[in-house]
């Protein structure tokens, strides 16, 4: 996928978004504030053997750069 492609998925309106294996890092971060303001609602993270610092991590982050909106976690 071209770079314009990868543009054009990131920026296509969702309401959903589920996220796998994702790192606080903010390297990875730019993608969800890419993704800000195109209509997501749900965030799905999953979370390896019930890590509860990582929880309170994520969901600090992605309502700061997504914007405030729910956020559920599920066992990897």
């Amino acid at each position: 996928m071209s770079t314009g492609g990868y543009r054009e998925v990131l920026t296509s309106p969702r309401e959903r978004l589920t996220l796998f294996r994702w790192g606080l890092r903010e390297r990875y971060r730019h993608v969800l504030k890419r993704m800000r303001g195109i209509g997501i609602q749900r965030v799905a993270v999953s979370v390896f053997r019930g890590d509860q610092p990582y929880c309170n991590v994520a969901y600090q982050v992605i309502q700061g750069d997504l914007g405030p909106l729910e956020v559920k976690f599920f066992d990897s």
